[in-house]
């Protein structure tokens, strides 16, 4: 895709071919949490799940069945002599995801840095196609850093105290170069300023629910909220249970998200979140 897009549709394809999301044809499995276990052939490519090609780095597709005491190894790791990284573990969460990068040419996130912000020891490379699997505390807030050569650093912010969270997949990163940050202006009609925050909140149903048309809201200034599907974005504060909203140009500090669903339920995440300027943040919400 080249910078002279030449229609609102070219222009959505190639802001939403960053963040994940799909205003056409170009669909692959694992691209929305939750896909590489649901049995749904998501991109009609024939490959189911684990058996897709774009799944066989999830953590829920990774061959657990030998007994591998290989510490570097975050997935199959036995070695009873550190608890923190024991399977069992109840106080631990495996978590797996991936970064989206690219406007143009959908630019690689190999070599990529995941860490635990503050904790920069548990960090992993990630591989070919971005992903990365860390282990993290049972802990309400969780915040995670990618640090993708030549992209502004994405922050990750879950809520992991439930203890019904077992292995976690296919959450997402969001990192944008400088020059893709200018897109902003073309296709929501308003500027990307470096001296703020931009927020992406995710949702997903516990149960057998839909989280559409949840209300998501923030306790800091910001210019607006987005959705982004289809061939134009829509200015909304309301989740359609399969894309995230975005806010953008939060004033930086720490922000509370509450997203409450159409019956009056709350949904759980964390809080508050300490959005940084330039920044591209993004946090995810279980709802009941």
């Amino acid at each position: 895709m080249t910078r002279s897009a030449s229609s609102l549709s070219s222009l959505c394809w190639g802001l939403v071919a960053v963040i994940g999301l799909s205003c056409g044809p170009a669909r692959i499995e694992g691209q929305y949490p939750g896909e590489c276990s649901d049995g749904i052939d998501n991109d009609d490519n024939g490959a189911i799940d684990c058996g897709d090609a774009t799944c066989q780095g999830s953590p829920l597709c990774a061959d657990n069945g030998d007994d591998d005491d290989d510490a570097t190894d975050p997935i199959g790791d036995d070695d009873d002599t550190d608890p923190g990284d024991d399977d069992t573990d109840p106080t631990t969460v495996s978590i797996g995801g991936d970064i989206e990068a690219g406007v143009y040419g959908n630019g690689p996130t190999a070599d990529s840095i995941v860490s635990e912000l503050g904790n920069p020891d548990n960090s992993i490379t990630t591989g070919q196609l971005g992903l990365w699997t860390l282990r993290l505390p049972r802990e309400p807030m969780v915040g995670l850093q990618a640090a993708v050569p030549g992209y502004i650093d994405g922050h990750l912010y879950l809520n992991l105290s439930s203890p019904t969270q077992g292995a976690l997949d296919d959450q997402m990163f969001t990192v944008l170069s400088e020059e893709e940050s200018q897109m902003f202006a073309l296709f929501l009609s308003v500027a990307y300023d470096p001296t703020k925050g931009q927020l992406f909140v995710w949702a997903e149903h516990m149960g057998q629910g839909s989280v559409n048309g949840a209300i998501v809201a923030i306790d800091r200034a910001y210019d607006n909220s987005f959705r982004l599907t289809g061939t134009a974005p829509s200015i909304t504060n309301q989740l359609d249970g399969e894309s995230p909203l975005l806010f953008l140009n939060v004033e930086p500090g720490d922000v509370n998200v509450s997203v409450t669903l159409p019956n009056g339920d709350p949904c759980e995440g964390p809080a508050p979140l300490p959005l940084e300027a330039t920044v591209i943040s993004t946090t995810y919400f279980a709802c009941p």
